[in-house]
């Protein structure tokens, strides 16, 4: 009888390893795991990631992994794809958005932060209130020193910036708009600006702000609207990047003339 019972339970094991493509990588990472072999764990995770990569369990373990040898930004990605694919799971959720924060990823902690709070946690309505209370009393700070001082070029830019992280993206549109206008030359801010009115949805806005900021004399800040231009354009294959030798001529919507040269 004991045989038969050995018998059997042998054979549950054997049917769960083979039903379970990640079993072997697994096991694998948790020995290692316990033996403080980090390194060896996060390949083994990472092999069963592979193996199972909608399964939230294994790239949560992943990421509490890759914090042990302070790779941060791997495991905010881990803990952003555990929270995709297990939104319920708000302790993975809090571990994402307090990541973010540290990796300087302030408006997408606050994010998710705000989402978390509402269904009553307090560690996230707590997380929150310290990433919104500063944003929201610079914005007021640089509001008033606007109305002292139209033309503030810092002003309307730190507002602009702020206004971003908040989410007030009509606010941030509109100052670093207003910035740009009294530094022209300044084109890094036409990547500013081009990202906020894509996320307004205003694409044909957004594009005329990258392809001016790409036809400036700022070789890095030309290079990267070049670049998100590609990456925004659907034939991207086909795409001619403009040369500072491009006729200048204006492409704008005729409602914004962003394009005019100087």
């Amino acid at each position: 009888m004991v045989r038969i019972i050995i018998a059997i339970l042998a054979a549950g094991a054997a049917t769960a390893q083979t039903a379970d493509p990640a079993y072997a990588p697994l096991e694998k990472a948790y020995a290692a795991l316990r033996a403080n072999r980090y390194d060896e764990a996060i390949t083994a995770f990472q092999r069963a990631v592979a193996l199972a990569p909608q399964r939230a369990a294994i790239r949560k373990d992943l990421a509490y992994a890759l914090l042990k040898i302070g790779e941060n930004e791997a495991a905010r990605d881990q803990f952003a794809e555990a929270m995709r694919l297990d939104p319920a799971d708000d302790h993975v959720a809090l571990e994402y958005a307090f990541l973010c924060y540290e990796t300087k990823q302030q408006a997408v902690a606050r994010r998710v932060f705000d989402r978390i709070r509402k269904t009553g946690n307090t560690t996230a309505e707590e997380a929150f209130q310290n990433i919104d209370r500063p944003l929201a009393d610079g914005i007021a700070r640089w509001q008033k020193a606007i109305d002292l001082a139209p033309g503030n070029f810092s002003a309307h830019e730190e507002l602009a910036r702020l206004a971003e992280q908040r989410d007030e993206l009509t606010l941030a549109a509109e100052h670093y708009e207003k910035a740009w206008r009294i530094k022209p030359d300044e084109r890094a801010l036409l990547l500013d600006l081009g990202r906020v009115w894509k996320a307004l949805g205003r694409t044909g806005d957004a594009m005329s702000a990258l392809l001016a900021a790409s036809r400036g004399a700022q070789p890095r800040v030309a290079e990267r609207a070049r670049e998100l231009l590609r990456l925004a354009t659907p034939t991207s294959t086909s795409f001619r990047a403009p040369s500072r030798s491009t006729p200048r001529t204006p492409t704008c919507a005729a409602s914004w003339p962003i394009c005019t040269s100087k």
